[in-house]
């Protein structure tokens, strides 16, 4: 679903971007190029259209910041309980992230830096590519226990400041809902 939306996020901003090109060849080029960029190590990055893909990158790393916190805590939500509808989860995953912001930030921008694209090639190019697979598989499973733990923290505040209780019952009954 991430990837999805990523790809998604792109082609709109490819459109409002990359929509005054008219050169054909121009186009297609920049066109593959951010087609796969959520998907690889590939910049769109093309000479003669510096302006516009500086601005395009810049965009699509704010926006795809701004939804991954969304999916990253939203995911542990519906895990939880999925009987609600999108905007529930949504609304509930923005606020789960505000109580507790600044870790968020934090461990969002650790995730960046050890899992991002340039660091798996950074590494597959001085230790080959089987290494560099492996240590990003570690550490994106490393960062799923992580918001795991995240979500638990702030889930427990919550809980705690409005009076419900969170602990043994509740893990348990989210247990019961995904076995069944």
């Amino acid at each position: 679903m991430r990837w999805a939306i990523r790809d998604a996020l792109t082609h709109l901003l490819g459109f409002c971007f990359f929509v005054s090109i008219k050169d054909q060849y121009s186009f297609l080029k920049i066109f593959l190029r951010y087609k796969f960029m959520p998907f690889s190590i590939m910049s769109p990055w093309v000479k003669g259209f510096e302006k516009e893909i500086y601005w395009f990158l810049k965009s699509w790393i704010i926006l795809d910041l701004f939804m991954s916190y969304a999916f990253v805590v939203v995911a542990w939500i519906v895990m939880a309980g999925s009987r609600r509808s999108w905007r529930e989860i949504v609304k509930e995953g923005y606020h789960l992230l505000l109580l507790m912001l600044q870790p968020a930030v934090d461990l969002m921008f650790f995730e960046v830096v050890v899992c991002g694209r340039y660091v798996r090639w950074v590494i597959s190019q001085h230790f080959g590519v089987f290494f560099g697979v492996a240590f990003q598989s570690f550490m994106e499973v490393y960062f799923m226990v992580a918001w795991m733990m995240y979500y638990l923290s702030v889930k427990s505040i919550h809980a705690n400041s409005s009076g419900e209780p969170f602990g043994k019952l509740e893990l348990e009954a989210m247990l019961e809902d995904v076995k069944s």
